[in-house]
């Protein structure tokens, strides 16, 4: 089972195993001027903490959020302006990551509050990629890629603890027409 607590409950599990964008360094560097994204040393290579899940805790996020906007209170959206403001305007769609930010801001301002994975125990996408989202396609009777149980159950035996299902970068059939009203 994902474990969202460690240490008697006073640790929040923040997974690893994420790629490097350079551009999420730019604007964190940019937004926090004196720091630098943190980055989990793995067995080969270094690791992002962009795992697509992870636990908020708002105080954490609220001061995050003021740092971001300069000090003022993050009732307000100044600290969304200075997101915009920092992105590389060469790379915008790539300019920035919540997870990286969070995980970096709470490591650098309560690391006791966390416990950092030392491996990657998650899945972007299921195994075989492309071609298991096509089959999952396939076989499904709405044309959806949905996760199926067996496909769940193969990804839980080979160590995940969860995998992601990026439907944004695959036509996963949720814009057909005849799925306008639940997926948008």
């Amino acid at each position: 089972p994902l474990q969202w607590f460690r240490d008697n409950r006073t640790k929040v599990v923040f997974n690893t195993g994420g790629y490097i964008t350079r551009t999420y360094e730019k604007a964190y560097a940019r937004l926090v001027p004196g720091k630098k994204l943190y980055y989990q040393r793995g067995w080969i290579m270094r690791t992002s903490l962009v795992t697509h899940s992870m636990m908020i805790y708002k105080p954490y996020m609220n001061e995050m959020l003021n740092a971001f906007a300069g000090g003022a209170p993050s009732s307000g959206l100044q600290w969304a302006f200075r997101i915009m403001d920092v992105l590389d305007t060469k790379d915008v769609h790539k300019g920035f990551s919540e997870y990286a930010s969070y995980s970096t801001w709470v490591l650098d301002n309560h690391p006791e509050s966390m416990a950092l994975v030392p491996y990657r125990t998650w899945s972007r996408h299921p195994i075989g990629g492309t071609l298991t989202m096509t089959l999952l396609k396939w076989s499904n009777k709405h044309g959806l890629c949905c996760p199926s149980r067996w496909l769940l159950i193969m990804m839980r035996t080979l160590g995940n603890e969860f995998t992601g299902f990026e439907i944004g970068h695959f036509d996963c059939g949720t814009n057909d027409a005849r799925h306008e009203e639940e997926y948008g």
